[in-house]
């Protein structure tokens, strides 16, 4: 898939803003959050987010609800909408989308993909996205980029760094975690993990740029 130009997301989904909201709430899969909770991700003011809110409530997208209180929402998945706008929040504004420009501007990656669950396709849930990053990135960006994408995402990125050395010499014998690694899909995200598949089959793969 090609890389969407961040300055074309607003264009695909009428605001930055409306982008934010509703990728924040078609990829948890019919959970409630707050209304103080979506104010918190997102760099805009109480009152612009609830207006948001408010319109897409109003067309269907959007579920309000009340819980102990709190003003809640979730994405309306009985909507005929819902699948088609699931998928394009997946493949612009989604979790995939942030890591893939975030780590894509991040010196010392050479590559990076995502395994577990969420490479399975079991991307609800509250397990932890984990990240295979190849390469000697400044572990202080790294981390400051794994806590901004889950802030904004609503899900735990665990990034798992290995130089291409360490990868490269643990793929020529692969056991525990890297025997784990070829035997399952993964998703690119920047680059190619490994350019050389191995005859174990290797599904690592090179991203589109």
């Amino acid at each position: 898939m090609a890389r969407t130009d961040s300055r074309h997301i607003a264009q695909i989904f009428g605001s930055a803003l409306q982008a934010d909201i509703l990728a924040r709430l078609l990829l948890t899969d019919d959970a409630s959050i707050t209304a103080a909770e979506l104010v918190d991700s997102v760099d805009e003011s109480r009152a612009t987010v609830f207006r948001e809110l408010r319109r897409l409530t109003q067309v269907g997208i959007l579920r309000r609800e009340e819980i102990d209180g709190n003003a809640c929402y979730r994405a309306a998945t009985d909507s005929p909408l819902y699948p088609a706008l699931r998928e394009l929040a997946m493949r612009t504004v989604g979790v995939e989308a942030m890591l893939r420009e975030g780590l894509g501007r991040l010196d010392g990656v050479d590559a990076a993909a995502i395994f577990g669950d969420w490479a399975k396709g079991v991307i609800g849930g509250p397990s932890p996205i984990h990240v295979l990053v190849v390469g000697s990135p400044d572990q202080a960006a790294l981390t400051a980029l794994a806590r901004r994408v889950s802030r904004r995402a609503g899900r735990t990125i665990n990034p798992v760094t290995w130089t291409r050395e360490e990868l490269d010499q643990e793929l020529a014998w692969p056991t525990g975690f890297v025997a784990e690694l070829t035997r399952e899909a993964l998703v690119p995200l920047v680059g190619a993990v490994h350019r050389d598949l191995p005859s174990t089959g290797v599904t690592l793969v090179s991203s589109p740029r």
